[in-house]
């Protein structure tokens, strides 16, 4: 993963954890950093190259469909405010809040793997470790 995508998934983390945390909004594509490269930015077929777009099994659907996206921008009143426009969602109840805290989790899973970090190799004295045998 480019240093582009990382920054612009944790972005993406970051969005979902205000949103779960009752404090930020979902304006769909809108405030999306991925969307901003791999949507509006693309310069192929949209979402190619996405994170999340990679990860999902699309079958004939595109972009986020087959994550717990979908799942968050199906709820209605009373469980998100609808704000302004049919794609602004601020999370009010807890079950909204579950659902914007499991795409969180989702996206964290998208992250690379750490590698453990290199450490100075230990050397054994002659002896050591070959059952006493020098």
């Amino acid at each position: 993963m480019d240093k582009e995508t990382l920054t612009a998934l944790k972005g993406s983390i970051k969005k979902w954890e205000r949103i779960a945390a009752g404090t930020g909004i979902n304006k769909g594509a809108e405030n999306c950093p991925l969307c901003k490269i791999f949507l509006f930015g693309a310069e192929g077929p949209d979402c190619v190259g996405c994170p999340v777009y990679e990860s999902a099994d699309h079958g004939v659907r595109e972009g986020c469909c087959n994550t717990p996206y979908v799942e968050f921008t199906e709820l209605e009143e009373p469980d998100v405010k609808l704000s302004g426009s049919i794609w602004t969602f601020k999370a009010v109840s807890p079950k909204a809040k579950r659902l914007a805290r499991k795409e969180q989790k989702f996206l964290e899973s998208l992250l690379p793997k750490k590698k453990p970090p290199r450490g100075k190799k230990t050397v054994m004295p002659k002896g050591i470790g070959t059952g006493g045998v020098a």
